[in-house]
């Protein structure tokens, strides 16, 4: 019986029409570009416009993408870091490692109705260093 060798030529996706379903990070030489298509979060290098893979953990289609700024000074860890968050009510977030690839650390599930966006501080409501993630449902 003959074989069949198949490549991958072409992954294409629509980013989700929501304002905020999209992110871009400057990470060592990349950029990365983290979006929402339906309920994934597609990881793209920008220069070159390839997929670099999909993640899956959302029932409902992804509203928002966030990239985490690392330091309180905004700079920037070895390790990126994004949160996503979807009309399930779900927030992810998502960190890289190098022997593992993109991981899960957490996802909450606080919201009863579709989460609409997302907005990150690098201070603390009492002036203390540390993130402070608001979410806010529709």
């Amino acid at each position: 019986m003959p074989t069949c060798d198949i490549e991958t030529e072409f992954i294409a996706s629509g980013c989700n029409r929501v304002i905020g379903c999209a992110d871009i990070r400057r990470y060592e030489s990349w950029d990365l570009l983290a979006y929402g298509t339906s309920s994934l979060v597609v990881i793209a290098d920008v220069e070159s416009a390839h997929v670099l893979c999909t993640l899956r953990e959302h029932e409902g289609r992804v509203n928002c993408v966030r990239w985490l700024p690392d330091g309180s000074d905004g700079s920037q860890s070895s390790v990126p870091r994004f949160l996503s968050a979807s009309s399930d009510g779900s927030i992810v977030s998502w960190d890289h490692s190098p022997e593992h690839g993109w991981l899960k650390r957490q996802k909450l599930k606080e919201h009863q109705d579709s989460i609409t966006t997302i907005s990150i501080s690098m201070e603390s409501p009492n002036g203390s260093r540390g993130r402070t993630v608001a979410s806010v449902s529709a």
